[in-house]
């Protein structure tokens, strides 16, 4: 959605890019957690990150483009490394849901949100 209207609704991106919020993250904090619900669509904008997940969301990890994938652990869980520019959790703008995987910083990093209140 967000391709499209940047391609195609110059006018409506700007008005958007101005309701996302400004983040910090230090070193190691928890951006999200499995099994909460999503409220905020995040695009990370510099920094390393760490996204966990269930090994059965292995789907879920192939799709995400630009990403470092390393396979298990004891858990049963599996870690993305997250070094580029990305967005994640677009789907609670639309929908309710409960994040199928974990977040968390593993440097010093930025990152806007936006909820769907945001764009009401």
């Amino acid at each position: 959605l967000f391709e499209f209207i940047r391609d195609d609704h110059i006018e409506v991106f700007r008005d958007l890019c101005e309701v996302f919020t400004p983040n910090v993250y230090a070193d190691r904090d928890v951006i999200f957690q499995l099994g909460r619900v999503a409220k905020f669509m995040y695009v990370l904008h510099a920094g390393s990150y760490t996204l966990r997940f269930a090994r059965q969301s292995h789907d879920f990890a192939e799709s995400l483009s630009r990403m470092t994938h390393r396979s298990g652990n004891k858990q049963r869980m599996e870690e993305v490394y997250i070094n580029e520019p990305e967005w994640l959790c677009e789907i609670c703008l639309y929908t309710k849901f409960v994040h199928q995987s974990s977040l968390q910083s593993a440097s010093f990093g930025d990152a806007f949100t936006i909820s769907c209140e945001d764009l009401l």
